[in-house]
């Protein structure tokens, strides 16, 4: 989180210094590059951890199994995160959970429907995901980023809310 925290706000400074200079364009500029390269930034920030979580959930219930480990890493993790959640739904995460087996599915949905800062969190974590989605896929030179850097980086810090908690039930 440290590194997009840092992005973001080494980022920020600097159109505020344009904008203090009055070089209101090349703050212009600068706002619109990073609306773009701050969900792209928190997206592979939030991709590791995701990703980190369960290979370590992985290790904790198979003993440290490194052939177990190397199947789930190879054939569920790496290069398929971006199916394991629905990216186009408010509620994407539901896919993500349901790979866990039905009864976890319904536990730790229900968990996030009871508390409305979970139920936000988990909406941000898509809504990132999405955004980058969007970016990568439509024409990156011309895409149009429909949120402030600010409003992004709220996004970002609710998304990593929601991590933490998969990281409490994946323990």
């Amino acid at each position: 989180m440290i590194e997009v925290t840092t992005f973001y706000e080494r980022q920020s400074g600097l159109i505020e210094h344009l904008l203090e200079t009055k070089e209101l364009s090349l703050a212009q500029d600068a706002e619109q590059m990073l609306q773009k390269n701050l969900p792209l930034a928190a997206a592979s920030y939030l991709e590791e951890r995701v990703c980190a979580l369960l290979l370590a959930f992985v290790d904790a219930r198979t003993g440290n199994c490194t052939e177990l480990r190397s199947l789930v890493e190879v054939k569920a993790v790496k290069r398929q995160y971006h199916t394991l959640f629905d990216w186009d739904q408010t509620n994407g995460v539901n896919k993500f959970l349901s790979l866990f087996g039905s009864a976890f599915k319904i536990t730790v949905a229900a968990e996030i429907s009871a508390d409305a800062e979970l139920t936000r969190s988990a909406r941000d974590f898509i809504e990132i995901g999405s955004l980058r989605n969007k970016i990568v896929h439509q024409n990156y030179a011309t895409f149009v980023v429909d949120k402030s850097a600010a409003e992004i980086f709220k996004l970002f810090e609710g998304a990593v809310k929601f991590v933490g908690f998969l990281a409490t039930r994946l323990k």
